[in-house]
Formats: structure tokens, sequence, C-alpha cells
């Protein structure tokens, strides 16, 4: 009887099929069910009754404020908080490139604002930001700045710059360390040949730095858009979307109508 025996291909596939299997497992069929409750009405009050109601979720999508307030939310969320976390990610970057006594023990500290969970971050800006016993007015009025206390988390646009400083101060030195290692695999050669060349700093970093140091660019701002696109975690452990909804972002919406308001169909919509 003549065996068959699989090649290198084959039998790596073998070696895969049962982790594929189960991730399609544990993501197809929640995001099958997603899809489907979003053509539904759930309503949790008549003992899950689930009723097939087509396009009306998605048409609610597009005529509902909170959907557009949300959106806009994001966008200037990934907008702002990727630039300033770029711009210093980049100054970080640039720092630990340089040759000095402790560079280790800074690399290691430095990452400490993103290794720690964002909760932790978030409620610990929180405290700082409190209007009645926050550090940043004690500051302020210590320095003889301000007048009297300021509600930073009460007002909409103050609001809104203490999740930018609390999402860049944590992320920063994740960018920074991207960056890092881009600028490492720049070689020494190119800069002493601009050098004898007769390229100052600034030369230098414009015309070798950022275009050798565009595929590190590229990776650090697509990642970090994607994630804060999703961006869920800070808006509630700091303001749950308020004042208002000035600070509400898309998944934070998903989650308010889908376990707030039991709007499980709509939130299925919002979702797809």
């Amino acid at each position: 009887m003549k065996r068959h025996r699989l090649n290198d291909f084959q039998f790596a596939i073998l070696l895969i099929l049962p982790a594929i299997i189960f991730m399609v497992a544990v993501m197809g069929f929640p995001f099958g069910y997603v899809i489907r409750m979003s053509f539904c009405s759930y309503d949790v009050f008549a003992g899950g009754k689930t009723t097939f109601i087509g396009l009306k979720n998605f048409f609610t999508i597009f005529s509902d404020p909170e959907f557009f307030n949300a959106f806009k939310n994001t966008l200037e969320f990934t907008s702002i908080t990727v630039f300033f976390q770029f711009l210093i990610g980049m100054g970080i970057a640039l720092l630990l490139n340089q040759m000095f006594k402790g560079r280790a023990i800074i690399r290691t500290a430095v990452l400490l604002p993103w290794a720690l969970p964002t909760v932790i971050n978030s409620l610990f800006f929180k405290w700082m930001f409190d209007g009645q016993y926050g550090v940043f007015n004690d500051i302020l009025l210590r320095l003889h700045l301000v007048q009297g206390k300021i509600n930073w988390l009460g007002s909409p646009i103050t609001a809104r710059w203490a999740i930018y400083l609390t999402q860049t101060w944590k992320v920063s030195s994740l960018v920074g360390l991207i960056l890092l290692a881009g600028l490492q695999a720049i070689p020494s050669e190119v800069y002493e040949a601009a050098k004898v060349d007769g390229a100052g700093k600034l030369k230098r970093f414009l015309h070798i730095t950022l275009p050798l140091l565009k595929p590190s660019i590229l990776i650090a701002l697509i990642f970090r858009s994607l994630v804060a696109l999703q961006v869920f975690d800070v808006v509630f452990a700091m303001t749950r979307g308020g004042p208002g909804y000035s600070t509400e972002t898309l998944v934070y919406n998903i989650y308010r109508q889908t376990f707030v308001y039991s709007r499980f169909g709509y939130g299925s919509a919002l979702s797809v």
C-alpha cells in the first residue's frame, strides 16, 4: 500500500488549521451575529423578541445627529492626538538616538506611560483635572495665573483637550520607539558623508533623516490612526462622553446605544 507523504506546504497548512478554525469560530460567529442583528429590532423588554426590519437601522444612522457628532469627535480626536504623538515621538526618538550615560535606563523609563493600562492613566489625569482637588488647579492658583478653580472636565472644550493630553501622554513614547528603530537603521556613513560636504544639522535632518525614516513614519501614523479611530477606554474612564456629547466617539456611541439604551439592532448597525 502506497503511503502519501505531505509536502512542506501541506504540512504547514495542517499545523495551522486548528488555529484557523478556532479564529473563525471565535471571530466569525460574533461578526455574523452582529450583521444579522443589524437588520433586526431587538426588544429586550419583550423577552428578547427579534423582528426583521430590513435596512431601517442603517437609514436611521444617516438621520441621527448623535452619530455625526460622534463621527466628528472621532476624526478630531484622531487628527489632533496623532499629530502631537508624532511630534513628541520624533523628539523622543532623536533624543534617545544620541549617545549619553544612562541611555538604556531612560529608554525603559520612557515606556512607562505606554506600559501602564489606559484606565490607570485616565484616572490619574482625571484626578489631576478635577475641578475641586485637581493638581492643575492647585498649581495655577499658587502661581496666581487664575482667579478661581476651573472645572476642566465640565466644559466641552477643556474636556476634549484633557482627553487629547491624556492619550498623547500615554502613546507618544511608543511612537518614539517606533521612530527610534527606524533611526538606528540609517547607516552612520551617510551622516558622515553629509558632514564632509558641509551639511548642517537641519539639512541632515531634512534631506537624510526624514526621507530614510519614511517607512517608520508611515507605520507609526497608520498604526496610531487605526487605534485612535477605535478609542473608547479613555473616554469611558474620564468623561463618559460628556459634558453633553462633546467627547463622545464612535465606539462610545455604539456602547451607549447598545448597552445603555438597549438598542441592540441599531448598535449592531453602527458597528457594521
